[in-house]
């Protein structure tokens, strides 16, 4: 996932709600200050990826349809318990303007009809793909899936397409360009158990960094958690 260091506002949406009274109180509600450490992990031959074991029963699509409403959804139901706050102050123009992207997709992954978790692509003008976000809904975490998902996520990665419109190879007298490399971007707060399926993938830590980031209070959002996520002990529940 990405880790936005300079947004630091706190965006408190105001239901009307009861449910809002413990949120909007001083313990819910103020932004905490991280020590962070960031790695940029990357595979540059498609030949390095190391497929997990196929899981049964996950079936992975290509939402091909931009939505603000799924995206918005899935983003706040897979990354309220990670700490993924960057988007907590998009709008609905930041949203659509991003789900309209002709360079990023969204893929869904789930198991017996139910979600189970998505992930996001971008294509760049240097021929790289970036997996923007990949995560689980946390009925799914330890369950086995999350191998095979990611796995479904890399091959996705290397057979995205650069000549569809709007996208780098798509020009008039240009060549049609295939992907040089796939890379993400993750830090010590998401689930405890993504590097190690990363690195088992065959992901490799390009470079590290360690900064402070003030992070919004993750339970602000739709989802009243019983649970403070940026505690240590129980992030990515």
């Amino acid at each position: 996932m990405h880790v936005d260091r300079d947004d630091t506002r706190l965006h408190l949406a105001d239901s009307g709600g009861a449910g809002r009274t413990a949120i909007d109180g001083a313990l819910r509600g103020s932004p905490r200050e991280l020590t962070l450490t960031e790695w940029t992990l990357s595979m540059s031959d498609r030949g390095s990826h190391v497929p997990a074991p196929p899981h049964p029963g996950l079936r992975v699509e290509h939402a091909a349809v931009a939505s603000y409403e799924l995206s918005h959804a899935l983003y706040n139901a897979v990354g309220v318990t990670v700490c993924w706050t960057d988007r907590r102050t998009w709008q609905y123009t930041d949203w659509t303007k991003w789900v309209e992207n002709p360079r990023v997709e969204l893929w869904i992954g789930s198991v017996e009809g139910t979600p189970a978790g998505f992930f996001e692509l971008l294509g760049h003008d240097d021929g790289s793909v970036e997996i923007v976000l990949f995560g689980l809904m946390p009925q799914f975490r330890g369950q086995g899936v999350g191998g095979s998902f990611l796995s479904a996520c890399v091959e996705a990665a290397w057979r995205y397409r650069f000549d569809v419109t709007g996208r780098p190879g798509a020009g008039d007298g240009e060549l049609v360009g295939e992907a040089q490399r796939v890379f993400l971007v993750t830090s010590t707060l998401d689930h405890p158990h993504a590097m190690k399926n990363y690195l088992a993938r065959g992901f490799e830590v390009e470079r590290s960094e360690e900064f402070e980031k003030l992070v919004p209070d993750p339970r602000a959002s739709y989802l009243d958690l019983p649970f403070d996520p940026r505690d240590s002990d129980v992030g990515g529940r």
